[in-house]
């Protein structure tokens, strides 16, 4: 089954503003990044994809997320096919303390 969100080539950075990192993991980094033609603020993780394989298993994980439709899971919003990495953006959940 296709994703329903489309991944594109073109570069996070043409509609995103990336602001600060607000996490890191084993396969990637996360930024809180602010939609440029909205102004709306998400979250941006990019994964490295050095392996033909690393890259099947992402955009299958792209494929996973984007078919899933819960009120409590993220929403994926967009997804960006770099060279060398693949970018989530997904819906951001902030908590004041």
């Amino acid at each position: 089954m296709p994703p329903t969100i489309p991944i594109t080539s073109e570069r996070v950075e043409d509609y995103y503003d990336v602001l600060e990192q607000i996490g890191e993991g084993e396969f990637g980094v996360v930024y809180r990044v602010r939609e440029k033609s909205t102004g709306a603020i998400y979250a941006a993780k990019w994964v490295d994809v050095r392996t033909q394989t690393d890259r099947l298993l992402v955009l299958n994980e792209v494929n996973t997320w984007s078919s899933l439709q819960h009120p409590h899971l993220l929403h994926l919003h967009q997804a960006f096919e770099g060279a060398d990495n693949i970018a989530f953006v997904f819906e951001l959940y902030s908590f004041e303390f």
